[in-house]
């Protein structure tokens, strides 16, 4: 009996053992596995606040990239992130932040802002946050079934859910609505997340207040800003609960430019953008602290406006905005001189008939020798809230470098006529548009 006792008591410690050292090697493996993403804090107090990185202090110097290839898959934007000395890029939906968006930002040493678009709510009727539970619903399984799926993937730095939502909700029930549910939303994500931040994205400050009031929850606003970093962030100095990023920044959007006489903007040239873009970037850094840093906007194919109103580059080439903000990002100076278009003049711009010619001029400065002409077109559409509103329209166009003639488009309408020069080694670009008016 005492023999088998012993036996007995023996197999017990072994089982006790192996049992023991499964759990080990299981709580080994899962913290491994969760060891694998970032641990993203925000810490200090305002005028000394920061993000921390694994332990590490991270300052967004970042661009917003939705996609990151090009749809002929020829150009990397990742790639040029990296390049301009951004250390972090954003997404504004899942449907952008896809597995390989992620695994490719990884390979570069950038970590991204994952962005979760969410509906605002117009007129007619298209979703509710007041009224509509499988909407709310399918919004809420989206977002919490991605960050489950990718919170442990090494390049998410940050969730940015909704962008410029309540600003784009007119009816006031309706954005009380949103508020009450993202702020649930937002504690959900805490629970299933704590190591990432949340952001929601406001147009300016006009969604501040609701956020005040109604998501305490919120671990940082993202502030959408165009030409006016410095007078946005005075503004919301007195009141900040929280830190800031500048989720958006750049050089004035339409509806702060003059119109032509098409009542379109008028586009600026590329130099203007360049000096918007090197003042707000360096508004953002001298508020380091009350600030967690910004994203430029954009390096892609966007066509909100122009096929050119926003891109940092021109397919695989930079433009003088992109290199601009690399000096600030990278603490260098490109001595380089690169030639711009600085104006485009048109024989004519409305009253134009099917197939009459229009001669363009371009005027090219900043050392205009040893580059190349072109000229192109597209349809002219203003949407904030479409990705790609505009295409790229065939006309004839006979060059004679800074000289072009254009066959106006058979089919009625107002159209962007765009004056293209390039280095000789083709990595730079410079663009200019203006907009015709064809007349039946």
């Amino acid at each position: 009996m005492k023999q088998f006792l012993l036996l007995q008591n023996g197999a017990g410690f072994k089982c006790a053992l192996l049992t023991a050292l499964i759990l080990f090697i299981s709580t080994t493996y899962s913290f491994a596995k969760n060891v694998e993403g970032n641990v993203v804090k925000v810490t200090g107090d305002q005028g000394h606040w920061a993000l921390t990185v694994n332990g590490q202090e991270f300052y967004i110097k970042g661009v917003g990239v939705g996609h990151a290839l090009s749809d002929d898959k020829k150009t990397d934007f990742l790639k040029l992130a990296k390049n301009m000395g951004a250390n972090a890029v954003r997404t504004w939906g899942i449907s952008q932040a896809t597995k390989d968006y992620l695994d490719q930002a990884k390979s570069y040493g950038l970590l991204v802002d994952v962005g979760f678009w969410l509906n605002p709510v117009h007129p007619d009727g298209t979703c509710s946050y007041a009224t509509d539970h499988s909407y709310r619903d399918k919004v809420r399984q989206e977002v919490l079934t991605y960050i489950k799926k990718y919170r442990n993937h090494p390049a998410v730095l940050a969730w940015n859910i909704g962008n410029e939502t309540i600003y784009w909700t007119q009816d006031e029930k309706e954005r009380i609505a949103f508020v009450q549910f993202l702020e649930k939303l937002i504690k959900e994500v805490h629970r299933i997340d704590p190591n990432h931040p949340v952001i929601y994205t406001s147009a300016y400050l006009t969604d501040f207040d609701y956020i005040a009031q109604y998501v305490p929850s919120l671990d940082i606003l993202g502030i959408n800003v165009y030409g006016a970093v410095r007078q946005t962030h005075a503004q919301i100095l007195s009141q900040q609960k929280i830190p800031i990023i500048f989720t958006e920044f750049g050089p004035p959007g339409p509806w702060a430019l003059a119109k032509d006489v098409n009542d379109r903007p008028l586009e600026l040239n590329d130099q203007e953008k360049a000096d918007f873009y090197s003042w707000e970037t360096a508004a953002i850094f001298e508020k380091k602290g009350y600030n967690l840093g910004g994203f430029a906007f954009f390096l892609g194919e966007t066509t909100q406006v122009s096929l050119t109103w926003w891109n940092l580059n021109f397919g695989d080439t930079r433009k003088l905005s992109f290199l601009k903000i690399k000096d600030l990002y990278t603490a260098t100076s490109s001595k380089a001189s690169y030639p711009f278009l600085k104006s485009m003049s048109l024989s004519k711009e409305n009253n134009i008939h099917p197939g009459e010619d229009v001669e363009v001029a371009l005027d090219a400065s900043g050392g205009a020798r040893g580059i190349s002409y072109a000229y192109i077109a597209s349809t002219e559409f203003d949407s904030s809230l479409v990705e790609n509103p505009n295409q790229r329209i065939s006309l004839t166009f006979d060059i004679h470098d800074n000289k072009a003639i254009l066959t106006a488009p058979i089919t009625p309408g107002i159209y962007r006529i765009y004056g293209i020069i390039s280095d000789e080694q083709g990595n730079y670009t410079s663009t200019i548009s203006r907009t015709i008016h064809v007349v039946k």
